[in-house]
Parts: C-alpha cells; sequence; structure tokens
C-alpha cells in the first residue's frame, strides 16, 4: 500500500518526543505531514476523520510506566477509517513499561491498524546538570535511528497490499494496564532572585498551571512534574525541590545510568 500522508500527534512538554517522530516522519519519504501538538492547552481536538491511507504517527511521553493522563485526554479525538498507526513511547532511561500497550489501545479504539511500534529515550525530566539522567538524548545516534525506523515501515507497508495483510507488532507491556502511582501535589519552586517574570514558564505548560505576577507561582494541584518550565527556563529560575524528588533522583542515578538504546516492533506478514 502507498501513503497519501502523515498525521504526526505528540505531547511534548520537553520537546524530546516531538524531535523523535519528526525524524520518523523524515525517514518514510512521505512529504505530506500534517501535525498535531496537543502539548498546550486549547489545542486543536483532532484533525478528522483520517483515511485507510493516513499513517497515524502517535508519540508520548513516559510518567512511572503509563501515558500521562493529560496526553490520554487530549488524543481521545482521534479517528481513522482502518489506517495504519505507529506507536512511539519516550522514556527518561527507566523503563516504558506500558506505555506502548497504552497508545496501541487507544489507536485502536480510534480505528486505526497499529503496523509499528518504537521505545526511544529522551533527558529524564528530573535530569539536572549535577545529576544527568540521559542528558542530551535523543541524540545524533537516536535520531539516526528513528529516521531509520521510518525507512524500514515505510518498506513495510508498501510491501503489503492492505494494512489488514498485517500482523499487529508484538509490543511490551501488559494490556492490563498498571495502576497510575499516586504522587504527592507538589511542583517547581521559583527562585524569586533569579526571576524575571518573563512569562515564558506559563507559555510552556501543559496544564495551564502557572500565572506570572511579580514572579512565576505554580497551582500544584494542576502540575504533572513534566520539567517543561525547569528546562525552559532562561535564567534557571525554576527547579524540582524536595525530599521526593531527590529520592527518585538518588534512585535513578543508581539504577539507570546506563546507556539505553530505543527499541522497534514491526508488524508481520500474515501467512
Amino acid at each position: 500500500m502507498n501513503l497519501r500522508s502523515i498525521r504526526l500527534v505528540c505531547f511534548s512538554p520537553t520537546g524530546g518526543t516531538r524531535r523523535v517522530l519528526e525524524q520518523i516522519a523524515a525517514g518514510t519519504g512521505v512529504e505530506r505531514v500534517t501535525r498535531l501538538d496537543v502539548t498546550l492547552p486549547g489545542a486543536p481536538a483532532g484533525f478528522g476523520e483520517a483515511g485507510g491511507d493516513d499513517l497515524l504517527l502517535l508519540g508520548a511521553p513516559v510518567y512511572a510506566g503509563r501515558v500521562p493522563e493529560i496526553a490520554m485526554e487530549r488524543f481521545a479525538g482521534l479517528r481513522s477509517r482502518g489506517g495504519p498507526a505507529v506507536l512511539v513511547a519516550v522514556y527518561g532511561n527507566r523503563a516504558i513499561e506500558d506505555a506502548l500497550q497504552e497508545l496501541s489501545a487507544l489507536a485502536r479504539a480510534a480505528g486505526c491498524v497499529p503496523v509499528a511500534g518504537a521505545s526511544f529515550i529522551a533527558e529524564h525530566s528530573y535530569s539536572t546538570g549535577k545529576g544527568p539522567i540521559a542528558a542530551g538524548r535523543p541524540d545524533d545516534k537516536d535520531l539516526e535511528r528513528a529516521r531509520e525506523f521510518g525507512r524500514e515501515i515505510s518498506l513495510r507497508l508498501r510491501g503489503a497490499e492492505r494494512v489488514r495483510d498485517l500482523r499487529e507488532p508484538d509490543l511490551p507491556g501488559s494490556p492490563e494496564l498498571r495502576e497510575r502511582p499516586v504522587f504527592p501535589v507538589m511542583g517547581p519552586v521559583t527562585d524569586p532572585d533569579r526571576c524575571t517574570a518573563c512569562g515564558a514558564c506559563e507559555q510552556l505548560c501543559p496544564t495551564g498551571s502557572i500565572t506570572t505576577r511579580a514572579i512565576s507561582e505554580t497551582d500544584e494541584a494542576g502540575c504533572i512534574l513534566c520539567a517543561a518550565c525547569v528546562k525552559g527556563c532562561a535564567f534557571g529560575a525554576r527547579a524540582l525541590k524536595g525530599p521526593f524528588i531527590s529520592k527518585i533522583r538518588e534512585w535513578l542515578g543508581e539504577n539507570a545510568a546506563e546507556r539505553r538504546e530505543p527499541e522497534t516492533f514491526m508488524a508481520s506478514r500474515r501467512r
């Protein structure tokens, strides 16, 4: 089958997921790419119904082994008339757990046929200069692998007459999704000596939980601890701190320091 277009859909607070998806799309060689970034409040709910020859390229970060709830809510408007879907989970060098299974179930519910999945690595949200966790990822090697994956997807689809001729890929994780862990209500703190009240962090917040007055202030009840505001502050005025975050950083430093590589999962031909 030939692809008419790609519909690239992502939730990407710190940009790593979107960078990976862009390179996968480039690798396919498909010229027509429509983008829907649902990271920020007020993002469009969907594209309208995609056709059977439109590829859905769907990606999200992994938070505690799951796709963030807010991402799943914003993906809910996706619809397809039996087109192929590629699912991408981007994690901070710990584990993807059930995230690909979660994206696969959503794609099927939208009318898509999953034909490939992948896990890629991006710098962990809690990474710092003093305690780096997958710092600088996705790097050039990751992005080249993403382009190669795109080429593999294109070849596999061109080798099938119909998407239904392909058997769905065997994805890691369990369809019986693990329960989401309960995190304490908290958010980044602002250093008043560094904050210029420029409002950049407010514009980056996926949940609209930051307001800028004399300094930036966070509604902790809405914070998802994505660290978009921390990494996006040009003045280093935002930081994730406290015993809970310190404990996680310590564990990650001991258990997630070794470099992990992307993994890909491809549909096979039905016999």
